[in-house]
């Protein structure tokens, strides 16, 4: 029997309707039944899916042409945020759609794992109930910022000075609103479900891990109850290589997402501190239309470096737990069973984004110099 899995399994918190609404309307499968794509998913993505993209790079290409034709410096900010989130999310789309078979089978792997958990009745840990309180705030900290932006948008019918090429003005307020609100939308929810999503797998991965690194640490041979010792190895190995298998899952999805985001959050935050230093009414216009946003991707960013590093000091630990323990007590069978496992765990297993940047503190460090080095250039040229 195939498990019923849901977009809320694998985002790791409650969604609002609208979040699994957007999710249905744009085609994003998440790969529950191993196979060809169903129909009716890709019949979602042909009208629903193009649908929502073309409007999406439309509102950019007209961002992109207000900024070239007199925006002002608040609205080169928002600007530049519109067009960079645009890229990012289609790109996000792009990886969630290529890789559904991938995240099915994370998908079920975190589901049986969670499942398992409760069942454990293992308290989690303090770390791991602020992770888990840290998905609820993103989630809901998105959507309101996103909200506050569609609101504007709505209201006053502001529209940050973008220009449709080749449309007569008369029509282009109405038009514009429609379009940036629509696309505000997209944007916001493309984003936070696909962050929750890869922050949530992140997350789980971890904790298992970590139980897998606390079991290695409890082994310990006794001359009296050699089985014991036996069967404990055994399931630590299998433990082990089954978070090995599901880390390439992992590593695939977080590939392609953390390798964007490093240039995503260089370019987002050099934005920032552009209109911090432009906007004479920065209190306003910033505070309101770029913070938000700015905020979100730096938090995003800065879980996944630190999830990344997690990670990494989890695997190097399982080769410090098994060398820690008695194995040396141990009879011959059980020694060379454990020097495959410590020859194994030698070997650095890290996240990496493009396969050239590592998902650690020191990439977070280093994009945010970048982003100075860039806004300090933007300064001169603009």
């Amino acid at each position: 029997m195939v498990e019923d899995l849901t977009v809320k399994d694998l985002a790791g918190t409650y969604l609002l309707p609208h979040s699994v609404a957007y999710m249905h309307f744009t085609g994003h499968w998440i790969g529950a039944v191993p196979g060809p794509t169903p129909f009716r998913v890709k019949m979602y993505r042909a009208f629903g899916g193009t649908f929502t993209w073309l409007i999406v790079i439309a509102t950019a290409i007209a961002s992109l042409n207000g900024m070239l034709h007199g925006s002002g410096m608040s609205d080169i900010s928002m600007n530049l945020i519109i067009i960079s989130t645009s890229i990012s999310s289609l790109h996000k789309y792009s990886v969630f759609i290529h890789q559904e078979q991938g995240l099915g089978r994370l998908g079920r792997w975190m589901k049986r794992a969670n499942e398992q958990n409760k069942i454990s009745e293992n308290p989690d840990t303090t770390t791991d109930r602020i992770l888990k309180k840290s998905l609820v705030s993103f989630y809901y900290s998105g959507i309101v910022a996103a909200s506050l932006l569609l609101v504007k948008i709505v209201v006053t019918g502001y529209t940050y000075n973008a220009l449709i090429p080749g449309l007569d003005q008369r029509y282009q307020p109405l038009i514009l609103v429609f379009m940036e609100a629509f696309s505000f939308s997209s944007l916001s929810l493309e984003v936070i479900m696909d962050a929750l999503i890869l922050m949530n797998s992140l997350f789980v991965f971890r904790r298992e891990l970590m139980k897998n690194v606390d079991e290695w640490r409890k082994m310990n041979y006794k001359s009296d109850n050699p089985q014991q010792f036996r069967q404990q190895l055994k399931t630590n190995v299998q433990n082990h290589v089954e978070l090995l298998t599901i880390f390439q899952d992992v590593k695939n999805y977080c590939n392609s997402m953390f390798g964007y985001q490093v240039f995503a959050i260089v370019f987002t935050t050099c934005a920032l501190l552009y209109g911090m230093a432009k906007d004479s009414g920065f209190d306003k216009a910033v505070l309101v239309q770029v913070m938000p946003t700015s905020l979100a991707s730096f938090l995003e960013f800065f879980i996944l470096c630190w999830c990344g590093e997690e990670i990494q000091h989890g695997f190097q630990q399982v080769h410090t737990s098994i060398y820690d323990t008695n194995w040396y007590e141990a009879p011959l069978r059980e020694k060379k069973s454990m020097t495959i496992v410590l020859e194994f765990s030698k070997n650095t297993i890290q996240l990496t984004g493009f396969t050239v940047f590592k998902a650690d503190l020191k990439t977070f460090v280093e994009s945010m110099r970048q982003s100075f080095s860039l806004y300090t250039l933007l300064q001169k040229l603009v």
